[in-house]
């Protein structure tokens, strides 16, 4: 696959470069016929950092528990979760860092390759590529969340804050998988509070969501 030549973060429009983000991942090549992504190191890092700390947690929960401390009352619900959860924490940063993502055209095929696995995927197995628009709520701000859907699995991409300027990344990211797959470009949810331009280019989106389906 021919590669471009331009390295950056990618731009407020979305062009998808060399080194621009897309959720968890950044671009590694772009080409007519292609597309191959590679795992964010710094996303992995920061996912394996978080894993440790809370890892670390737990583990001190459990000696609080083991030695019979007063305060470990309630410590019993870290001692199972936590170190569980940051050791799946951590596993998904390792990975990530070995996870390289390619999209072809000729051959209309996923392809996925990292440290333990190695999987392809013929276009024709797969369902769409979907884009969805998570509100505003207590938990979270508005966020686009990119995945692609294969049966009962679920490829995700990452997801990006809206109010992030690489957030429009994932929207022509969605433009370019569903354009080399051949496959439809599912979009749900409403975009609100991000820039006009994103909110316009996600909403035409889901008025033709058929537009970026070509003939097979």
């Amino acid at each position: 696959m021919r590669t471009t030549d331009t390295v950056g973060r990618g731009t407020a429009n979305g062009e998808l470069v060399a080194g621009a983000r897309v959720g968890n991942f950044v671009v590694k090549a772009v080409a007519d016929n292609g597309l191959m992504l590679r795992g964010s190191r710094r996303f992995a890092m920061w996912q394996f950092m978080i894993g440790l700390v809370v890892t670390a947690l737990g583990l001190c929960a459990w000696a609080s528990v083991l030695r019979g401390d007063a305060a470990s009352t309630g410590a019993h619900g870290k001692v199972l979760v936590f170190p569980i959860a940051g050791i799946v924490w951590m596993l998904s940063g390792f990975l990530l860092l070995g996870d390289v993502w390619q999209f072809d055209a000729t051959g209309r095929k996923f392809s996925r390759v990292g440290f333990f696995r190695f999987d392809t995927l013929p276009a024709d197995q797969m369902h769409s590529v979907r884009l969805t628009a998570l509100p505003t709520n207590l938990r979270q701000r508005e966020t686009l969340v990119l995945e692609m859907i294969a049966g009962t699995k679920r490829f995700s991409i990452g997801s990006r804050r809206t109010s992030k300027p690489d957030a429009m990344n994932l929207i022509t990211l969605a433009e370019r998988i569903a354009s080399i797959l051949h496959l439809p470009l599912e979009t749900s949810g409403e975009l609100v509070s991000a820039p006009p331009a994103m909110r316009e280019r996600f909403a035409l989106l889901a008025a033709h969501p058929q537009n970026l389906q070509r003939a097979a």
